[in-house]
């Protein structure tokens, strides 16, 4: 039977710290220009993570890290050494990978500068565990549910678009502007590369585009690529 990943001590402080470093990096990268903006979507910069647009966090707080936000293009993966395809589209997309249990986010300050505006990209997964663990309103991987596979630990991934201010590790409905994907009981556990595009109704403004991949149980992969921006009527 293949082993769990380790887990540790809760340190409640992580969440704060987190909220402070979003604050001040938010800031400083947002856009002025009257178009749509996510800069480095596609991911071909390839130191172009932890600043100055995009940045990434993990539950004990960076670089206290059990996983990290990655811009890779070997085919395995950079921590875990399983077996990974190439990038969606050009030489390089974002893995999140982990060595043990951890959650890991990715986000950006983007402008939306129309209603109804589209959102797109690629995403793909490969999860070890035997099924997923799909808290709605929780990130800590530590925590758990009966109805989980071998009563087992958070296990999931999801991309949100948030209001303007909210913290990056906020699940809160209120902070919410709209879940473009999450998974739930029903989602395969291995997925190639798919392309979404999702409406973004009535919404026009800043806002965090945020992926967060919550690895609690076993290896949990994430890529994602091609995040774009459409104008929208």
């Amino acid at each position: 039977m293949l082993r769990k990943l380790s887990r540790r001590a809760t340190l409640l402080l992580a969440a704060a710290v987190a909220v402070l470093a979003f604050a001040s990096g938010a800031v400083a990268g947002g856009g002025g220009s009257g178009s749509n903006t996510i800069s480095n979507g596609n991911f071909e910069t390839a130191n172009g993570l932890q600043g100055p647009k995009w940045f990434y966090d993990c539950w004990a707080g960076y670089p206290t890290c059990n996983g990290e936000w990655i811009i890779w293009k070997k085919k395995v993966t950079p921590i875990s050494n399983y077996s990974w395809p190439s990038p969606m589209q050009g030489n390089w997309s974002a893995i999140a990978d982990e060595g043990s249990a951890d959650t890991l986010v990715l986000y950006q300050r983007i402008k939306v500068s129309k209603p109804n505006s589209k959102i797109s990209g690629d995403y793909e997964w490969k999860n070890h565990e035997e099924g997923w663990c799909n808290l709605p309103f929780d990130w800590d991987p530590h925590d758990g549910d009966v109805s989980c596979p071998d009563d087992g630990y958070n296990q999931q991934f999801r991309i949100d678009l948030l209001y303007d201010g909210s913290s990056p590790w906020s699940t809160n409905p209120n902070d919410v502007i709209k879940t473009i994907f999450q998974t739930d009981d029903n989602t395969p556990l291995s997925q190639n590369k798919t392309t979404f595009s999702k409406n973004i109704p009535g919404f026009s403004g800043y806002a965090i585009l945020r992926v967060m991949v919550v690895a609690g149980d076993y290896y949990l992969q994430v890529g994602v690529d091609a995040f774009d921006v459409n104008a929208g009527g």
